[in-house]
């Protein structure tokens, strides 16, 4: 008869099952279990699937090895098979179900009763010896976790100096061992102003030269002449005049035209002869002439105050050196503690802007500088020296100690100052404390399980304390400290 063959995997459920078998068109159902594992199917769930085969028409088979599944199939009369080939071979009526070996159960009372005595009663001395072996652990236990200790250790302390010397150089950008440091720069720019009286004598223009100067009309059309307009003298130096009306000069005039001029500069120099003003500084030369047929006069000099190269000299380089002597004060302001000025090494880098009020020439009373510099400053810094310092403390640093922090001192013995090649020299003092580095191991596995007493003085020998260690211990009755080290609490310092 046709057979249906259902493998089932791990997977599958009452659900999954139902409808793979709703595909099945034989009469014959056969549900396979897999070889490992289970499939998710309750033993109340063969009976679901048993009818479900009913309604379609069928009979359902099982293939399984699971002993749960054959007992409920066995209960609901579901024929049971070793393997498909079997399913297909018999007949599913006259299929026997196998036997499963039933499960043995232990007859604990019937082994009890076996026993030569009751297992459960002991001795006096059994008795007495389990209750002993119970109080010591307890008591082991107390032992190991109750009690707690309290270390503290003041190290010994030492001084340590040293003095070495220092070459400062510009060419360099480390601290090295052998006591070179690099040179630091620091500019700063600066304005100021100053002024001085004018030493200085000269002859200065005084009153104006004036004359009387004619015109006369070489073209056929009238020509002004307005007021203002600049004559000429022809000279190497001309002087200038200006006149001091406006006038009309007709076409070819028979009689001159007269105006009144005046020197442009006072001065004798405007004092010129007579017909030596002669020409226009404008076109109108070109249709006029003009001469002066006196000679100017009124023109006269005085003896006034001049700044001389002298005074511009000395008020450049007095301004320059008060500038000076602000940018040492400013320079020293901005290093921080402990930075060292270099001797003289503040000098004059550029003068960005110089200003002289009057010009070169110019009559004053007064002469006025303003003056805008750049200074450049060498120095040595405080973590430069206290770096170099250090590598040289360490050098000689006793054997087990370190540096106390904080105390560091950094002291010049000279004064730094520079040779011919630009290299700065001196010499400093560098000390410091340093104290005995006690490790924390070392000291627990001395005091472990000890007294107080003993303890103290294993620490103090062991380390050569100058100070009695504090050692104290929780409850205050217990005599020993704690054999577990991380029961006992470790602390150095002041």
């Amino acid at each position: 008869m046709k057979t249906t063959l259902l493998h089932l995997e791990s997977h599958d459920n009452l659900v999954s099952i139902r409808d793979r078998m709703s595909w099945a068109k034989t009469p014959r159902i056969l549900l396979v279990w897999p070889n490992r594992g289970g499939v998710d199917v309750r033993p109340l769930d063969l009976t679901l699937l048993r009818r479900h085969a009913q309604t379609l028409g069928a009979e359902v088979g099982l293939v399984t090895r699971d002993a749960g599944i054959w007992w409920a199939a066995r209960e609901q009369k579901i024929p049971c098979f070793r393997t498909s080939k079997q399913a297909q071979i018999k007949e599913w009526q006259a299929v026997q179900p196998f036997d499963f070996p039933a499960r043995r159960r232990l007859d604990l009372r019937g082994l009890r009763a076996s026993l030569p005595g009751d297992p459960y009663r002991l001795n006096l001395a059994a008795r007495v010896g389990v209750f002993a072996a119970g109080v010591l652990a307890v008591l082991l236990i107390v032992l190991l976790f109750l009690p707690s200790a309290e270390v503290h250790v003041t190290p010994p302390i030492r001084e340590q100096s040293v003095t070495l010397p220092v070459v400062a150089r510009a060419d360099t950008t480390q601290v090295y061992l052998s006591g070179e440091i690099p040179i630091r720069r620091l500019t700063l720019d600066l304005q100021a102003s100053a002024s001085a009286p004018a030493s200085g004598l000269a002859n200065l223009p005084g009153a104006k030269a004036e004359t009387t100067v004619e015109f006369k009309n070489l073209s056929d059309e009238d020509v002004r002449v307005p007021a203002g307009t600049i004559l000429l003298t022809r000279e190497a130096v001309p002087q200038a005049f200006e006149t001091l009306g406006s006038v009309l000069v007709p076409a070819r005039n028979e009689d001159p035209l007269t105006v009144r001029v005046r020197a442009l500069t006072g001065g004798a120099a405007g004092n010129v002869a007579a017909e030596a003003i002669s020409a226009f500084q404008s076109p109108l030369g070109l249709s006029l002439t003009v001469r002066n047929g006196e000679q100017a006069t009124g023109g006269s000099d005085r003896r006034g105050a001049v700044p001389s190269d002298q005074d511009r000299n000395l008020l450049r380089a007095n301004l320059l050196k008060k500038l000076s002597e602000q940018a040492r004060v400013q320079i020293s302001a901005e290093l921080k503690a402990g930075d060292l000025l270099l001797a003289d090494s503040v000098k004059l880098v550029d003068v960005l802007e110089e200003q002289f009020d009057p010009l070169p020439g110019a009559p004053a009373d007064t002469l006025t500088l303003s003056l805008r510099a750049r200074f450049e400053a060498a120095y040595a810094t405080d973590a430069d020296l206290r770096q170099l310092a250090a590598f040289a403390l360490d050098a000689a640093l006793p054997p087990g100690y370190g540096p106390r922090p904080g105390t560091l001192t950094v002291k010049s013995l000279s004064p730094p100052l520079q040779d011919a090649d630009g290299l700065a020299r001196w010499q400093v003092q560098a000390a410091r404390s340093v104290q005995l580095q006690v490790r924390p191991a070392e000291a627990l596995a001395l005091v472990q399980g000890r007294t107080t007493r003993r303890a103290a003085s294993l620490l103090t020998e062991a380390f050569d304390l100058n100070l009695p260690p504090r050692v104290s211990v929780r409850p205050l009755w217990w005599p020993w400290l704690p054999v577990l080290p991380f029961r006992i609490s470790f602390s150095s310092g002041f």
